[in-house]
């Protein structure tokens, strides 16, 4: 049967598979694990004709339509947590692999087309994501069968390292793939632990940047997806359909001259501070030893170039030492790097973005990096020991519970620091650092003096240039000093809404000529020193329209607050009745679009009043201003760029953590724990004006 044919060990897979099994519940902590490992994550059947199973695994490499078989896919949530789903589909290989037998666990595309039933996949399967109708999905085997236990210790397992790379572009860029571990099952037979994700094709493409799906053109590293019809496509096809087979035009001059006006054109049709995020990504993985030489990229065909996007793609474990690993491969990624670093605008922008990520708070720090590390350990820890038990020798099913080990973690101690060393040594982060300030992004008493200085180190005729509106103290192109930038030379008063935008400017280097430090930014709310007034909720677009919109604010202080002539303005309007009670310390009020469809929906919530207008979609800007029309405070939230996203029309909530951190910071918001939000509660307030677990 397709199982015998199809083992470890092909011809004899049931013994193998026996013996992995028994040696694991020979062990009692094993044995009573090993039901709790297949009920870790949730499971995905795939039923189809067994001939199907065997073309898919005897030639993996065929990847086309006529390669796809019909199936049944259906999907068991844990616990019957939630409801699940059953859909027909079609299933194709996605491994490219020819040599089978030495690797059975293969990836696999589904595909939902109307010739099988429904044309698409409504269901939400992925958190923090508003995608919740597909296409086409991805099932990711990993690269799990010729791991041994140290391996396993040392985070070499692919799931975790895959998933890793797409949520971490997702943090430092907001858009990536998401994706979800489950136990896959073939004709009935557990198949192992695979990754559940997104495909970033034309569908994906319309649900996270709009347009159709038609309107985009998408390549990766083996070539352009499919080809379009107008024109701007053609030279698409061209560009990328060289670059996939630029290894292959090496050797003549000419040729590595074409090549490379190919490549400089080619990075113009790209995002470039996503690419630039892209690129700094890629350089840490690889000073993890990671190869990373998967990508997708996708451009609108209609757009302007440098709208374009770039996605890490599936990461192979080949052994590669972290130390002996260059920051940037040379591959394609690397020839687009250098034609791109040829600006010089771009070159600013890409120390900025090493600047943002690699300190303070930034998404690749060691604690961003190693916290959502860990949160995809746990989630594989339990799961990884039915998988081992499948398909690994008897020392890997009993190491399976290392994978959650420390030390995988702490590969990433240092590695922002020696990636910005790296980065210096080759040119790509100045000599002199960004200027320092005495705090950073949050909510201040009105009137508060922000005080800057120069960074540590000898910074000959050094000046720090700093804007209050937001815009960037260097000219673009130029490279001179904008006209609003001033010199600091006093410590800035914080009042309103203030984001500050700060670089060091040297106008003689040691290297020659003026430079910049890259660049330093705050956000900073004022509020009155007697101000304790918060928005603590915001429900801007909610499951079953506009009618349930509303607004949650809280006296987080000790003392009542007279709310007279209170108002709301900017993205809505309302103003508090001069008779309005005062508010008291700890309690909320909520503000509605509609009073009647609110009190349908939350009759025992008491209403404070109803605002004209309703809250964008898309994100905006609401500000609270006191009797005399001075601003208190103001929160600019988006659906994207971080924010959680399941609050963009997926029933959640925009729910404050801090009441003292930045409003405007979307790592200072949650969705909500309950569908439909919690109005009229507010976050109970625990030590350091933090919400209670």
């Amino acid at each position: 049967n397709f199982a015998e044919s199809f083992g470890r060990t092909p011809g004899q897979p049931e013994n193998n598979v026996k013996v992995r099994l028994a040696a694991a519940l020979a062990r009692p902590a094993y044995r009573s694990t090993l039901l709790e490992s297949l009920q870790a994550v949730p499971s995905l059947s795939l039923v189809t004709n067994g001939q199907n199973l065997t073309n898919l695994h005897t030639s993996p490499q065929n990847l086309g339509r006529d390669s796809e078989y019909p199936a049944s896919l259906e999907f068991l949530p844990v616990n019957d947590a939630a409801p699940g789903f059953q859909i027909d589909a079609g299933v194709r290989s996605r491994s490219r692999q020819s040599n089978a037998p030495q690797h059975p666990k293969q990836s696999f595309q589904i595909f939902f087309r109307g010739s099988y039933g429904a044309s698409r996949l409504n269901y939400p399967l992925f958190e923090d994501s508003p995608a919740e109708s597909f296409d086409s999905l991805v099932l990711l085997a990993g690269d799990h069968l010729n791991q041994t236990p140290d391996d396993i210790a040392e985070g070499k397992a692919h799931h975790i390292r895959s998933q890793w790379l797409a949520n971490s572009q997702i943090a430092a860029s907001g858009l990536g793939i998401h994706g979800r571990f489950v136990h896959l099952y073939l004709n009935g037979q557990y198949w192992g632990l695979y990754d559940l994700v997104e495909n970033p094709d034309e569908d994906f493409m319309e649900t996270y940047l709009g347009g159709k799906d038609e309107d985009w053109f998408v390549a990766d590293r083996h070539g352009p997806a499919q080809g379009k019809p107008q024109a701007q496509a053609e030279t698409l096809n061209y560009l990328f359909t060289t670059l996939a087979f630029a290894s292959q035009f090496e050797g003549s001059v000419v040729s590595a001259n074409h090549l490379s006006e190919v490549f400089a054109t080619a990075a113009t049709y790209l995002d470039p501070t996503q690419f630039a995020d892209f690129v700094i990504l890629n350089a840490y993985a690889r000073t993890l030893g990671w190869p990373l030489n998967n990508w997708t990229a996708a451009v609108r065909v209609q757009d302007l170039p440098g709208r374009g996007k770039i996605f890490v793609g599936e990461e192979y474990f080949t052994g590669n030492a972290a130390a002996d690993s260059p920051a940037i491969a040379n591959n394609v990624i690397r020839q687009l790097f250098d034609a791109r670093m040829q600006n010089p605008d771009f070159r600013v922008l890409f120390a900025d973005r090493l600047n943002a990520h690699l300190t303070g708070d930034g998404a690749l720090t060691d604690a961003a990096a190693q916290e959502r590390w860990q949160a995809l350990s746990q989630v594989v820890d339990q799961a990884i020991l039915a998988e081992f038990a499948r398909w690994g020798s008897e020392e890997q099913s009993l190491a399976a519970g290392r994978v959650i080990n420390p030390e995988a973690s702490s590969l990433m101690d240092g590695r922002a620091e020696t990636l910005m060393d790296i980065a210096r040594h080759e040119g790509y982060y100045p000599a002199i650092d960004p200027p320092r300030f005495d705090r950073e992004s949050g909510i201040v008493d009105s009137g508060t003096l922000l005080k800057m200085r120069l960074p540590p180190g000898e910074c000959r005729g050094c000046v720090i240039f700093y804007t209050t509106d937001g815009t960037d103290p260097r000219l673009p192109v130029t490279g001179g000093v904008i006209p609003t930038a001033q010199p600091y030379t006093k410590p800035v008063p914080l009042n309103d809404t203030t984001r500050i935008r700060a670089r060091v400017w040297q106008p003689e280097s040691p290297e020659g000529g003026p430079v910049w430090s890259a660049l330093h930014q705050a956000s900073f709310t004022s509020v009155p020193r007697e101000s304790t007034l918060r928005i603590t909720e915001i429900m801007y677009n909610p499951a079953g329209g506009d009618d349930y919109e509303y607004v949650e604010l809280q006296n987080v202080g000790n003392r009542a607050l007279n709310m007279a002539k209170i108002s709301l303005d900017d993205g809505v309007r309302f103003t508090f009745p001069p008779n309005a009670p005062l508010l008291p310390p700890g309690e909320t009020v909520v503000l509605v679009s509609n009073a009647a469809g609110f009190a349908r929906r939350y009759p025992d919530v008491p209403i404070g009043g109803q605002y004209e207008g309703h809250l964008s979609n898309k994100g905006e800007t609401i500000v609270v201003k006191d009797a005399d029309g001075k601003s208190l405070l103001a929160v600019q939230f988006d659906d994207e760029n971080g924010w959680p996203v399941s609050a963009d029309g997926r029933g959640d909530s925009l729910t404050l953590l801090n009441v003292s951190g930045d409003p405007g910071q979307p790592k200072n918001w949650r969705a909500s724990e309950s569908i439909n939000g919690n109005p009229g509660v507010g976050p109970e307030m625990c030590r350091n004006n933090l919400p209670c677990e």
